[in-house]
């Protein structure tokens, strides 16, 4: 398995004090240009505007703070599937194979 390039977890989403995105923050420092808005508690990941849907964007904001998890759990299900099943069931790991590869910036 290739070494985690994004910044570890966990992540978490904060509103900001003008209500105009949702940020995306860790508590593991990340080098960044500072820009604005900010966050006082974390270092801001991603930022998710709160357009003509802030409900929507809320709930992007929630998809994309879990990720990390998201990732390792996958990889985990699919280490022990196959542990369990073998090569017989390959075609049915190619979904969340390709979900794996995607995430650390591969493609196949």
């Amino acid at each position: 398995m290739p070494e985690d390039k994004h910044t570890r977890g966990p992540w978490e989403t904060e509103q900001t004090t003008l209500s105009i995105c949702q940020l995306i923050i860790s508590t593991e420092e990340v080098k960044a240009i500072e820009v604005h808005p900010h966050s006082d508690t974390g270092y801001v990941i991603a930022y998710v505007p709160n357009d003509y849907e802030e409900e929507r964007q809320a709930a992007n904001a929630c998809l994309i703070a879990a990720a990390p998890e998201l990732l390792e759990g996958l990889r985990d299900a699919v280490a022990d599937l196959k542990v369990i099943y073998g090569t017989t069931w390959t075609g049915q790991f190619a979904k969340a194979e390709a979900a794996i590869a995607k995430a650390e910036g591969r493609n196949e």
